[in-house]
């Protein structure tokens, strides 16, 4: 099992629903996991603090990562969850 650097970038950002169901931006400064995994298991785990806009960061884990998720364990409402996940 190696040590392994990854970089990732991604987009965060805040909405709400009105009443009609139309998504409205939102002020976003939230503290948000994110999590590098190999299948199920979890390498890292880090809790960042966002604002709405566009990130590039890097981690270093031991053993090979296949994945990096943002809220991993689902603890956010988000209507796409699906689009929190990318395989390497």
């Amino acid at each position: 099992m190696g040590q392994y650097k990854i970089t990732v970038k991604l987009s965060a950002g805040k909405f709400y629903s009105d009443s009609s169901g139309n998504e409205h931006a939102a002020p976003m400064n939230d503290y948000i996991d994110i999590g590098v995994f190999a299948g199920e298991k979890a390498l890292l785990t880090e809790r960042h603090r966002l604002t709405s806009g566009e990130y590039t960061m890097g981690f270093i884990v031991q053993g090979k990562p296949t994945s990096v998720r943002i809220d991993p364990y689902k603890w956010l409402m988000d209507r796409n969850g699906r689009d929190n996940e990318k395989n390497f």
